[in-house]
């Protein structure tokens, strides 16, 4: 069997899709797959500059080691295989100033980009990268780690922030 899915006219950084079944009127996933259109290539100067030293040392540890960059927060793991990749990735800025938080986020302080691996990641060479842009204004701390919804926290790390 085949099916065959147009993507859409927009650029796409990943998809996920799979199979579902009816269940007395509730769907029930027989299963799915995340798969990230990012060229790894691209993933592949960024981790030559990590071995360089271009970003200095880690900012943080966990599962992965985190560096943080000019204009981006590098996750970088190796050896890495899929089940490090599985676990949603949280990322909290506090702003050097709260007046720099969007609308929604200023009562708590923090603003949120939490995301995916398949979202923001590549495996190339058995070696996890995920690349996330910091926000436009200057920041004073970063939190992050990975969770599993439902289940908790992996690992956390938290560091000054920069620009």
């Amino acid at each position: 069997c085949i099916a065959i899915a147009p993507l859409p006219d927009y650029p796409v950084a990943s998809i996920r899709t799979g199979q579902y079944v009816a269940n007395f009127s509730r769907w029930r996933e027989i299963w799915s797959v995340a798969i990230s259109l990012k060229n790894p290539l691209d993933y592949d100067a960024t981790i030559s500059a990590i071995a360089a030293g271009d970003y200095g040392g880690p900012a943080g540890r966990g599962v992965f080691e985190v560096y943080l960059g000019d204009t981006e927060v590098v996750y970088f793991k190796e050896p890495c295989d899929v089940g490090d990749t599985g676990a949603r990735f949280f990322l909290h800025f506090t702003p050097a100033d709260d007046s720099d938080l969007p609308p929604e986020r200023q009562g708590q302080g923090f603003d949120n980009r939490d995301f995916s691996f398949a979202e923001r990641g590549a495996v190339t060479d058995g070696r996890c990268v995920a690349i996330a842009p910091l926000p436009d204004y200057p920041v004073a701390r970063v939190r992050t780690g990975q969770y599993v919804p439902g289940e908790g926290r992996i690992w956390a790390a938290e560091f000054a922030g920069g620009r």
